[in-house]
C-alpha cells in the first residue's frame, strides 16, 4: 500500500477519532474511535487493494468454448472449482505440453491452474508433481519459454 494512502487513512481515522471525542468529551472515546476507524478503513482499503479481479461467466456453450480457448492462452483467472475450466486447462495442458491426461491433472491439482502460475516454473519445481519426471519437466518449461499458443 502506499504511504500517501496510509497517511490519508491516518488523517480520516484522526477526523473520525475527533468527531466522537468532541461529541462525548472523552479522551478514551476518541482513542478508542481514532484507532477502531484506522484499522477498519486500513483493512478495507488493503482488501479492495488486492482482491483479484474475475471476469464474468460468458453465456452459451458454443460463445464459451471460444472464450475458453482464448482465456487459455492469455492468462485469464480460471475458477478450480468450475469443472468446465479444469477440464479446459486439462486440455489445453495435455496439447501444449504432449503429457498424458494423468500428468495435465497431477499439474492442475498441484496448483498451476492458470498460465501465470508457470511463470516462474523451474525443471526442480515441477519434479516433485507425481509423473513428472525431469525430461518432461523440462519439456513443460521449454514449451512455456517459446511461448503462447506453440
Amino acid at each position: 500500500m502506499k504511504p500517501k494512502w496510509v497517511l490519508a487513512i491516518i488523517g480520516t481515522a484522526l477526523i473520525i477519532g475527533g468527531i466522537a471525542g468532541a461529541v462525548t468529551r472523552d479522551f478514551a472515546a476518541w482513542v478508542g474511535a481514532t484507532v477502531f476507524s484506522f484499522a477498519f478503513i486500513f483493512a478495507l482499503t488493503f482488501y479492495l487493494i488486492n482482491r483479484k479481479k474475475r471476469s464474468p461467466r460468458e453465456d452459451g456453450v458454443a460463445e464459451t468454448m471460444v472464450h475458453e480457448e482464448e482465456a487459455v492462452f492469455q492468462g485469464s483467472v480460471i475458477d478450480e472449482r468450475d469443472p468446465i475450466q479444469r477440464d479446459s486447462m486439462i486440455k489445453a495442458y495435455i496439447d501444449r505440453f504432449h503429457i498424458s491426461r494423468d500428468k495435465a491433472e497431477n499439474l492442475f491439482d498441484a496448483g498451476y491452474c492458470e498460465w501465470s502460475d508457470f511463470s516462474e516454473a523451474i525443471p526442480e519445481d515441477l519434479v516433485m508433481i507425481e509423473g513428472i519426471n525431469p525430461t518432461v519437466a523440462r519439456g513443460i518449461v521449454s514449451s512455456l519459454r517459446s511461448g503462447p499458443g506453440q
